[in-house]
């Protein structure tokens, strides 16, 4: 009992000690290159950098294989990432039309809406940073921490402690900052404090949701379906991507009848979300059984 439980707050202390380096590296480069960056934005890209690092020794710690984490053979990898895109485009489209035909989101008529604009918002503001960001986090979320949650605990008991930590992590944010003359060797913590209280804030609890059937989703696909990593990164892009380009086409209206459906983590995901979903993945398990 007492080791499942370690191995259950393993994640807990990881994320530790990847904060306290991003605090002591962000110190360092605070003091020796000046006030370049804000101290906020590098303790928060500094652990999302050790996190991602943590995945080689922590790999060869719990003896896994890349392809226990869900890494695939090339060609298998690509082919799951179009496939995962693709599902991630049929999911999540829905939603999106159902924002605009609720009035919850506006289309935004005033951008200048020509072509090297559209494709830079495409290409540049959307499908990179979405690459990006699922290159980062599926590996650690749907790779090793589901993986090795796994070798101690039974598919759905591993899925639910992934999709909590990753839902929780996405609010592990800072709302203060430091100026760069009160900064000392502490102040990085009094960052990761705040952050913590926000990370339990019940403003977030719609978000949270949304965002935890997202990781039991992709959990399912990864230890119920035995999808590799591939589909996760291409479903995960592709909601990203639809989500930002959501953001940069249309604005947010308060006075919606239907508002309280969004949350004010990104004005999308929400309750609308997690219903959505629920129904998506109690259909895929009626289907199997």
């Amino acid at each position: 009992m007492i080791h499942k439980i370690t191995v259950v707050l393993s994640p807990l202390a990881v994320l530790c000690v990847a904060m306290i380096l991003a605090c002591l590296l962000t110190y360092g480069v605070l003091i020796g290159l000046g006030d370049v960056w804000s101290m906020k934005r590098l303790i928060s890209k500094g652990t999302q950098l050790f996190l991602v690092l943590s995945i080689f020794p922590l790999t060869k710690y719990l003896k896994l294989s890349w392809s226990d984490i869900g890494f695939t053979a090339k060609p298998v990898f690509y082919r799951e990432a179009l496939k995962g895109f693709v599902v991630g485009l049929v999911v999540l489209l829905p939603i999106i039309s159902l924002l605009f035909f609720l009035g919850i989101r506006v289309f935004d008529v005033e951008k200048p809406w020509i072509v090297f604009s559209i494709i830079k918002m495409l290409l540049l503001s959307a499908l990179l940073p979405a690459l990006l960001i699922s290159l980062i986090e599926e590996p650690i979320f749907r790779g090793l921490l589901l993986s090795s949650q796994y070798k101690y605990f039974s598919k759905f008991s591993a899925i639910i402690i992934s999709a909590i930590c990753y839902a929780g992590l996405h609010f592990l944010k800072a709302d203060i900052d430091i100026a760069y003359e009160d900064i000392t060797l502490f102040s990085g913590f009094q960052l990761i404090a705040n952050a913590l209280d926000n990370a339990v804030s019940l403003k977030n609890l719609s978000a949270f949701f949304a965002l935890f059937m997202v990781g039991i989703f992709l959990g399912g696909a990864r230890l119920y379906k035995g999808l590799g990593l591939g589909f996760c990164i291409g479903c995960h892009t592709a909601w990203v991507f639809l989500i930002k380009i959501t953001k940069n086409i249309s604005s947010l209206d308060g006075n919606a009848d239907y508002f309280y459906l969004v949350s004010s983590y990104d004005g999308v995901i929400g309750m609308l979300v997690s219903f959505w979903l629920l129904i998506v993945i109690s259909a895929f398990v009626v289907i199997r059984r």
